[in-house]
């Protein structure tokens, strides 16, 4: 939404409340059988106040099946390499972004109760869908060994998952902020998107302790309150990232579903 539009925006609101001003006025002056018509059309005046609120924030969802291309989308239309993109689902964690003049990102961490509590459930039904992000967290020293570029088998480094926990997992959630020192240089950019794959990539443990990624960066696309929300795959494997999305586009303004041409 360009700034000149806000501007007109705000004025048609300011002629409509003047408008209902003068019909108020007028009412206490007319006749008692007009008056029914009057408070009909300040009615009608309010309605149209109440549709024609501008958002603080107008949040759009970029949603799809896994490697449509969602990240490499919201890529283009910021002109810039926030989002994950790779061979594998690299956004296994919603990613939003937001306008600021300061590179940062803020990782919204499970809380310890949430984590007590899948824990609880996945104890008391393993096969629930919802709990198969503490499954998988518990599991993660148990995949195979992984293939290097010329295809041969080479075993994973283990991981301290225990201690992942004990450092991430906190009473009433974390919020971990990632700041961007040098974000007008090239090394400097890629070292903050690099500190942040950590946090999304469905390579790395810590994904499965984060409930959301948000980005704020000087990208212009975001500056008139726009505010972009790369999504997992809707036929991701891991169920627990599909109810994520499902839950998160409940609460948004615009849907942007991409599908293969």
């Amino acid at each position: 939404m360009s700034i000149l539009l806000v501007h007109e925006l705000h004025e048609a609101r300011d002629r409509i409340l003047l408008l209902k001003t003068r019909l108020l006025e007028a009412r206490e002056r007319e006749l008692p059988h007009y008056r029914p018509h009057l408070d009909e059309q300040v009615r009608l005046l309010d309605d149209a106040l109440q549709q024609a609120q501008i958002p603080e924030q107008y949040r759009v969802a970029v949603v799809g099946r896994f490697k449509v291309g969602k990240s490499a989308f919201v890529n283009k239309l910021a002109g810039e390499r926030l989002a994950g993109v790779d061979t594998n689902p690299e956004t296994a964690a919603i990613s939003v972004f937001r306008y600021d003049t300061v590179a940062r990102a803020e990782v919204e961490l499970v809380s310890q109760e949430e984590w007590t509590r899948l824990a609880q459930d996945h104890e008391d039904d393993p096969k629930n869908p919802e709990v198969k992000r503490y499954d998988r967290f518990m599991a993660f020293n148990e995949r195979g060994p992984r293939k290097d570029k010329d295809g041969k088998e080479v075993p994973r480094e283990r991981v301290d998952l225990p201690g992942l926990v004990r450092q991430w997992v906190v009473p009433g959630g974390l919020v971990h902020t990632i700041r961007s020192t040098e974000w007008e240089t090239r090394g400097g950019k890629r070292a903050f998107l690099s500190e942040i794959r950590k946090y999304t990539s469905s390579q790395e443990p810590l994904h499965y302790l984060v409930n959301k990624l948000t980005i704020y960066a000087p990208i212009p696309i975001l500056r008139d309150q726009i505010e972009l929300i790369d999504t997992p795959g809707l036929d991701d494997t891991e169920r627990f990232r599909v109810l994520l999305t499902e839950e998160l586009v409940k609460d948004v303004d615009a849907i942007l579903f991409l599908t293969a041409s």
